[in-house]
């Protein structure tokens, strides 16, 4: 699963509610989806807010490189971030 997220008002940003809005969705993934493993999200690497908040979150980095960007004034520069389902063992290649 994947999740995308906005936090419009930046007044906002850098208070908390990007990270427990992640939280409360990845949450409600294991309960909504329960064949879902994992949780993947890509950020722009520029994006530290965003990147900062998936960590507070409780995911992790995996990951880092090029893609093409969903706003494209975003550059391809992007970092991936994962949350494991609770008591699912990733692949070799996930950890």
């Amino acid at each position: 699963m994947s999740i995308d997220y906005l936090v419009g008002d930046p007044e906002l940003v850098g208070h908390g509610p990007g990270t427990r809005i992640v939280r409360a969705v990845v949450e409600a993934t294991w309960t909504d989806h329960p064949a879902a493993p994992a949780v993947v999200v890509a950020v722009s690497a520029a994006s530290r807010a965003s990147w900062r908040a998936l960590e507070k979150a409780g995911l992790r980095r995996v990951a880092e490189g090029e893609l093409t960007p969903d706003n494209p004034v975003d550059d391809r520069e992007h970092v991936v971030h994962r949350a494991d389902r609770p008591g699912h063992r990733p692949p070799e290649c996930a950890r």
